[in-house]
């Protein structure tokens, strides 16, 4: 398996890692308001941009 992964390295092909969402969930069922959530959305993309592959698409 190592070889495997060697190989692809020297190709430049790289394995994609599954898409992680989190969810948030507030006591009583109340919910963020509209400015907040956009806020946090805001601040994670600033954190973690888009990866861009060789195609130059985002992923």
């Amino acid at each position: 398996m190592s070889e495997v992964y060697t190989e692809f390295a020297k190709e430049g092909i790289e394995i994609p890692h599954p898409k992680r969402d989190i969810k948030v969930f507030f006591p009583g069922g109340a919910s963020a308001d509209a400015n907040e959530q956009t806020a946090i959305k805001d601040a994670l993309q600033k954190k973690n941009p888009p990866k861009e592959n060789p195609s130059g698409q985002a992923l």
